[in-house]
């Protein structure tokens, strides 16, 4: 690896997966939804960076990525990065001594990661102020949920070798 030291090296492989996770959110889907959703595959790098590291990894990938996503999402608050944050602690402290790092692992924790945001924020910005109802949430969070959860097949495999290629002996 030369002067870079393994930790370094590993972020910055987990860095360039989140790179294209955030094109993918903000350039990609927007032009091309599935669904009629616009996906969001930064959650799930947020659960796998997590589930790979630790809670101090998975805490600030998640704060990072929370605030990539405030700066291209409305309504820009604070409300990803403060979630994603706490979502990265949570299955980082929780990843490495009761999960095993396997691909239904991940599928599964992003699954109830991704439910539990899209009603958070639907809740606080939709249902509170009345702007929309339970319909709403059914018919663009569901499928929202289903295919940002997609999201962990394709990129499950390269935070797995990553992992293995810079665990610490």
């Amino acid at each position: 690896m030369g002067n870079i030291s393994r930790p370094a090296a590993k972020w910055i492989y987990y860095g360039t997966i989140i790179f294209i996770c955030i094109i993918l959110q903000n350039m990609v889907f927007p032009r091309f939804p599935i669904w009629g959703v616009k996906g969001l595959p930064i959650v799930a790098a947020v659960v796998m960076a997590a589930l790979f590291t630790d809670a101090w990894g998975g805490g600030i990938a998640g704060f990072l990525c929370g605030i990539i996503c405030d700066a291209m999402m409305t309504p820009g608050n604070g409300f990803f990065a403060l979630t994603l944050m706490l979502v990265g602690i949570a299955i980082g402290l929780s990843g490495g001594n009761y999960f095993r790092k396997t691909l239904l692992t991940s599928l599964f924790l992003t699954l109830i990661t991704l439910s539990s945001v899209v009603v958070l924020y639907y809740l606080v910005f939709f249902g509170v102020t009345g702007k929309a109802g339970i319909q709403a949430l059914i018919l663009v969070g569901v499928p929202q949920i289903l295919v940002s959860t997609a999201f962990v097949v394709p990129f499950f495999p390269f935070f797995k070798a990553t992992h293995k290629r810079f665990k610490s002996d």
